[in-house]
């Protein structure tokens, strides 16, 4: 048995199960629009063919230089992240 296995199996605390937020990410110029709106919307996802909204699950991330006009440097195309409650997110795909 491993030192860890052995730790583990002595342990007499084991924390809960935590469930990490969900991440929301865009561009500054977008966010203002969600901020304004006080929601966020689906829109047409070119490879689904249907409306869809997509998180990050635990972590921010950023797609940088997916798009040109979008591999800037002014403040308009910075990242800007939306930490959403799990719970409250009806998923439909994975």
């Amino acid at each position: 048995m491993s030192v860890l296995s052995e730790y583990i199996a002595n342990a007499e605390f084991c924390p809960p199960v935590q469930l990490l937020p969900l991440m929301h990410s865009c561009e500054c110029f977008d966010a203002r629009d969600i901020i304004s709106s006080d929601c966020l919307e689906a829109k047409l996802c070119k490879v689904f063919k249907e409306d869809l909204l997509y998180f990050y699950y635990g972590k921010a991330a950023y797609p940088v230089g997916e798009k040109l006009e979008s591999n800037r440097t002014d403040y308009q195309y910075a990242p800007v992240c939306f930490i959403v409650d799990f719970k409250k997110v009806p998923i439909y795909k994975v």
